[in-house]
């Protein structure tokens, strides 16, 4: 598996992961295809994301506890200690 900078700070990414946020992308633009609508904004995907970091943050990351997740027509992520 290869490895690469994210270009934000010391992040990084692998294939793997890159893959399966790929395929992700893919399948809600089909999804809305399917539907016989435009393919979501990008606002919208982020939306979705963050809805569902926000329900299953603790299952998700390691650092759930120092970081909020907030929707005011745009998602926020504010991280709350370090």
């Amino acid at each position: 598996m290869g490895w690469w900078a994210t270009g934000e700070d010391e992040d990084i990414i692998g294939d793997r992961p890159a893959d399966t946020l790929d395929f992700t992308l893919k399948a809600i633009a089909e999804h809305y295809e399917e539907l016989q609508q435009p393919k979501p904004t990008l606002q919208q995907v982020l939306n979705a994301i963050a809805s569902v970091v926000r329900m299953k943050l603790g299952d998700l990351v390691e650092d759930a506890l120092s970081i909020s997740i907030q929707k005011r027509g745009t998602v926020k992520i504010t991280e709350l200690r370090k």
